[in-house]
């Protein structure tokens, strides 16, 4: 299952009030007229993504069969179509030869994780302070920490090569299916302005997931096993941060009598230097799971203090002891 697959999986498995017991039903009670009872309001906020991006790989899809009969009776469109469809493969399937960053540069087998905690509230004022959604804002933060840790290893960086999860979840999918696409976007972490790095987070992303390629990224993965497994691991390898935000559970739940009070996502590298996911809870935390190669990122400590201050730029004032959530 991919991140928005999951939390529907986890919104089964939870009790939705408290005292609910494992003999209750699982099912709330019917909701009040006019409410919306918490698993549909579940599946409503993970999938309100995946409504924006559904529609082109649908679409995408849905135009196939068609190409052959578009070729006999329209050449010249057609032509310019397939064209378009082969430049985007160009620019997904292009490989680089190494990461982008001037001091991640090394890749281990191991890695070790964080987890730190922001406020929703204070993350969803920074956004809208700028003028961005909540993905600009943790964009535009973590780009912001990477600056500095690159500053205080005395490097200057620019440009670093993202993996962005994209996802293409339509409507009444099976929650236990991947339905994400990753696309590899260039953020520049060298720029002070917070106001340009939400500017440049909304614009490349909105741009990745235009790209008309992306519904079938899947074949292109596919194709990819013909390849040595070596060759694919460099190439994983060539990307500095995987970047994911995944919508949670919109409120409180229980679990064996006990209220769930925080959910960290744990998630591989992917062959960065280091994946930093972010999952909202209840409307009132964004816990940060941060997984670190242990070749790439040898102080992780210094690192997570970092990324803490790049969400404190921005505005989204930190919860107390956000790199310890147990120190309460």
């Amino acid at each position: 299952a991919d991140g928005q697959g999951s939390v529907m999986m986890l919104a089964g498995l939870v009790d939705w009030a408290e005292g609910a017991t494992s003999t209750d039903d699982p099912m709330p009670p019917a909701p009040a007229p006019g409410r919306t009872d918490p698993i549909t309001a579940t599946v409503a906020a993970v999938g309100s993504a995946a409504k924006r991006a559904g529609g082109l790989g649908v679409q995408a899809v849905k135009e196939i069969p068609s190409s052959a009969k578009n070729l006999a009776t329209r050449p010249r469109q057609t032509t310019t179509e397939a064209v378009r469809m082969a430049t985007s493969a160009a620019r997904m399937m292009r490989v680089h030869r190494e990461p982008l960053s001037p001091s991640m540069t090394e890749r281990g087998t191991t890695y070790s994780s964080r987890t730190m905690d922001v406020g929703f509230g204070p993350m969803r004022a920074a956004a809208k302070r700028y003028g961005g959604r909540l993905n600009d804002a943790f964009l535009a933060a973590i780009m912001g920490g990477l600056r500095r840790y690159h500053e205080l290893h005395g490097t200057q960086v620019g440009k670093l090569r993202v993996n962005v999860p994209v996802s293409l979840r339509i409507d009444g999918q099976d929650a236990s299916s991947n339905a994400v696409s990753i696309a590899r976007i260039e953020l520049d972490a060298g720029e002070e302005d917070v106001a340009t790095r939400f500017r440049e987070a909304s614009a490349v992303v909105a741009k990745a997931r235009q790209e008309p390629m992306l519904p079938f990224a899947d074949l292109a993965a596919d194709a990819s096993r013909l390849l040595p497994v070596g060759v694919i691991a460099e190439v994983a390898k060539t990307s500095d941060i995987t970047a994911s935000n995944v919508p949670g559970l919109p409120a409180k739940v229980w679990i064996g009598g006990v209220r769930l009070e925080r959910l960290y996502p744990i998630v591989p590298t992917m062959g960065a230097a280091a994946n930093i996911t972010m999952l909202s809870y209840a409307r009132e935390h964004c816990s940060v799971g941060v997984s670190m190669d242990d070749a790439a990122i040898r102080d992780p400590e210094v690192f997570m203090e970092c990324l803490a201050e790049g969400f404190a730029e921005i505005g989204a004032t930190l919860e107390p002891h956000p790199l310890d959530p147990l120190a309460r």
